[in-house]
Order: C-alpha cells, then structure tokens, then sequence
C-alpha cells in the first residue's frame, strides 16, 4: 500500500491528487439547506416564546442544529451535553450571573449547565444553535422535567411540515 509521501514524491501534483482523492473514503456530497424556505415551528409547550426551524439532527446522540427564536418565558433548562450557539441579529439575551449575549456573539455551554435565558426587554432574538445533546426543562417546583432531544424537535417539525429537507425516518420507522 502506498503512503500519501510515496505518492507526493513519485507523481505530478495532478496525478498525486487525484490518487490520494481515490484513498480517501467516500462520502455523501455536501447538504444545501434553503433556511428561508423552512417554516417557523413552535417550541412543544412554549408556543408564546419558542420557535425553531430544525436543520440537523443526529440520531446517534439525540444532537440538533436549529435556527431557535425565542424570548424570556422558556425557562430554566440543564444541558445535558455541550451546546454552542451563535447570536444572530441585534437582539441580545444573558443567563443570570454568566454574562450576555448580542448578535455575533459566540456561547459555548458545558454538558450539565444549568440557567434560565432571558431577553432584553421580552424581545425575540434569534440563535443558530449546535446541541451535541439532549436538554432537560426544570420545573417551577426545581424538578427535572421533560427531556428535549433531537427527535422531540423532529417530531414537532414533521407535524408542522418543515423537515422536507431531513432524511426520511432519521430515527428509524
């Protein structure tokens, strides 16, 4: 078997490519999402500050990438995995005693934080979120409450008619 060296120093630069492209393993071809064209679907029980637009989901760890538009109201929530997200906008949200975010901002969350979002004045702001996980409400009484994962948001989008763009059954049939 070659080594990608051996196949540097033996070959043109063209010939070298397109050798070392053959080596590598073959992938499906990159994913286009039209964005606009995905309709706004509610957060399930926070219909009044809540609303996504699903645009990955991952079925071997539950993980989400969304466009999430919410403002104060969706209450406390504990990650169960890391999350990174990228404020996008002129709205600006903070977690009580962590910091505030406006847009262009960058988050990044560790699995098992705990806090509450809230808007600046109530307002919307709009998130491009990537959960490498599945995340827990808290209830009003501190409790856990119920789990939020990739195939809760898939569910509530497939209802809404807004995964056309997702794999058939990513989560199996």
């Amino acid at each position: 078997m070659k080594t990608m060296d051996k196949v540097i120093e033996t070959q043109t630069d063209e010939q070298a490519l397109a050798e070392l492209m053959a080596m590598m393993p073959q992938v499906p071809p990159a994913k286009f999402v039209k964005v606009a064209d995905i309709p706004w679907t509610s957060f399930p029980g926070l219909e009044n500050c809540a609303k996504f637009k699903l645009l990955r989901v991952d079925p071997e760890t539950l993980g989400h990438t969304m466009i999430f538009s919410y403002r104060s109201g969706v209450g406390p929530h504990r990650h169960m995995s890391s999350v990174e997200i990228l404020t996008l906008g002129s709205g600006s949200w903070s977690y009580k005693g962590e910091g505030t975010a406006q847009g262009g901002d960058y988050t990044y969350e560790y699995a098992g934080a705990t806090h509450h979002a809230v808007t600046e004045n109530d307002e919307w702001v709009d998130a491009f979120i990537v959960s490498k996980g599945p995340l827990q409400m808290i209830n009003d009484d501190g409790t856990p409450g119920m789990v939020v994962d990739a195939m809760a948001f898939y569910i509530a989008a497939k209802a809404n008619n807004a995964v056309d763009h997702l794999p058939d059954e990513p989560f199996g049939g």
